[in-house]
């Protein structure tokens, strides 16, 4: 594997092609995880470059946007997502 530093714009355009063996994106300044997390790792958003789907975690995603005090969905997040991130899941590029 070789690494290859690229910036932003460019990096989204390789992802789409599918273009990479491993893919490392930063994301962050939201208050709800949700955004960081639902467009990336759930099996159907355009953001999913990787194509990660993992149809346990897609129901524990989905479980906490019904959620809608701020504190039930931490918890929610916090009591699934250790187990879930072990779960593992389907990854590989677009064909």
């Amino acid at each position: 594997m070789r690494i290859q530093a690229t910036e932003f714009a460019s990096s989204l355009e390789l992802a789409a092609k599918g273009d990479f063996d491993a893919y490392l994106i930063g994301w962050s300044g939201r208050l709800d995880p949700d955004g960081n997390i639902y467009n990336f790792v759930s099996c159907t958003p355009a953001l999913n470059a990787t194509n990660y789907c993992n149809q346990d975690v897609d129901a524990e995603l989905d479980a906490a946007r019904i959620v809608e005090a701020r504190a039930d969905r931490l918890a929610q997040r916090s009591d699934r997502g250790q187990g879930e991130a072990q779960a593992g899941g389907t990854a590989g590029r677009r064909q």
